[in-house]
């Protein structure tokens, strides 16, 4: 019986601090989802106009929850697609936070600003990471990782 060769390699300590970032992030979005959910349900039996609105918004959360799992999981196994699904992820989120403490009242409270400032430097810093060369080539490259 014919085994495939597998080359064997360590996994870089950023490809698993971004991964358990991306475990971290999904985590806290599932636990906004349940509270999205729950203010949902009390908007609902108070305000029905306003409960198209939160059932969408709850929908984006839960989408976003899932691709953090997901990007975490490629980036983990060495999938090519883990590796774009985080680059995009986190350059899209660059622009958007940079509007948020812009254009968003609640972000000038020091909490808020101090959280999304945080993100920002996370998210330039794991694009940064990704577009190494030896941090590409792990990914894009066809080569079975073990």
């Amino acid at each position: 019986m014919g085994y495939m060769n597998q080359v064997t390699i360590e996994r870089p300590a950023g490809v698993i601090i971004i991964a358990l970032y991306n475990i971290f992030g999904g985590l806290m979005i599932t636990l906004m989802f349940s509270v999205i959910l729950l203010m949902g349900s009390l908007i609902f039996t108070t305000s029905p106009e306003y409960s198209l609105l939160v059932f969408l918004f709850f929908l984006l959360v839960f989408i976003l929850a899932i691709m953090m799992f997901a990007a975490a999981y490629g980036l983990w196994t060495f999938k090519t697609w883990g590796w774009h699904l985080n680059f995009w992820l986190y350059l899209i989120a660059i622009p958007l936070m940079i509007g948020f403490l812009i254009f968003d009242p609640d972000s000038r409270k020091i909490e808020a600003a101090f959280s999304i400032g945080i993100s920002l430097i996370a998210s330039i810093a794991i694009v940064y990471y990704l577009r190494k060369e030896e941090i590409k080539r792990l990914y894009i490259n066809k080569i079975a990782y073990g």
